[in-house]
């Protein structure tokens, strides 16, 4: 896939380094990295044992747009469940993306645009 046909929202996310957790192979290369995420609410749902492998997860796809100074990523985000995902979706949403159960990046939704 080259791009996000129809992308659901903009975010600005943090890859975790490698001793951190994060992919052994740093940022993900291809046009646009598919994996699974969950996006957060800030509610008592975030210590519950577990989490976030417990939270509701939605397949995800994420497309680099810009790296910022920081090295955080400004990227678009869609769903390929998009009707799932959609009432999750705020401005300011947490969004954690995971491989399997292990956390490999965070962020904020900066734009909703559904």
């Amino acid at each position: 896939m080259q791009q996000i046909e129809e992308p659901m929202a903009e975010a600005v996310i943090r890859w975790l380094a490698s001793e951190d957790g994060g992919r052994r192979t740093g940022p993900p290369t291809a046009a646009v990295y598919m994996s699974t995420a969950t996006l957060a609410y800030g509610d008592e749902s975030e210590v519950q044992p577990g989490w976030p492998a417990s939270a509701e997860v939605f397949s995800v796809l994420i497309q680099r747009v810009e790296v910022l100074d920081d090295g955080r990523w400004r990227c678009l985000v869609g769903f390929l469940a998009p009707d799932l995902a959609r009432p999750w979706l705020h401005d300011g949403a947490q969004i954690l993306v995971l491989e399997g159960p292990r956390l490999v990046a965070s962020g904020r939704l900066i734009a909703v645009f559904v």
